[in-house]
């Protein structure tokens, strides 16, 4: 399995991607397949309501409901995942540049020490 490329790409054009970041993203895949599911899960239990017998439709708007809050549930943990991993790519960006050593041992233009 190919690893995922980072977002926003990196300056150096490498596609280097943490453990931490592969962690995130599994997390916002998962959060985002798990709301998809629960809202699947709201449109069946509309149409059960909605094509529920009159002795069966208190029945069925509860179970209604209760999808409702469930996918509510999914969208704020889909949400807040996202937040986080916003939070830690801003985090990264802002981290100073890592010095560039120079093989040579000293810079160009200046004279050895004596």
């Amino acid at each position: 399995m190919e690893r995922p490329r980072t977002w926003p790409p990196d300056r150096g054009g490498a596609a280097a991607t943490s453990v931490v970041e592969v962690a995130l993203i599994d997390a916002a895949v998962d959060s985002y397949v798990g709301w998809l599911e629960e809202s699947a899960a709201v449109r069946r239990a509309y149409r059960r309501w909605a094509g529920a017998a009159r002795t069966d439709r208190r029945g069925a708007f509860a179970a209604y409901v209760a999808a409702l809050d469930q996918e509510e549930r999914a969208g704020t943990r889909y949400a807040q995942v996202l937040a986080y991993f916003h939070s830690v790519r801003l985090q990264q960006s802002r981290r100073p540049p890592r010095p560039v050593w120079r093989l040579a041992g000293r810079r160009a233009g200046r004279r050895a020490r004596s």
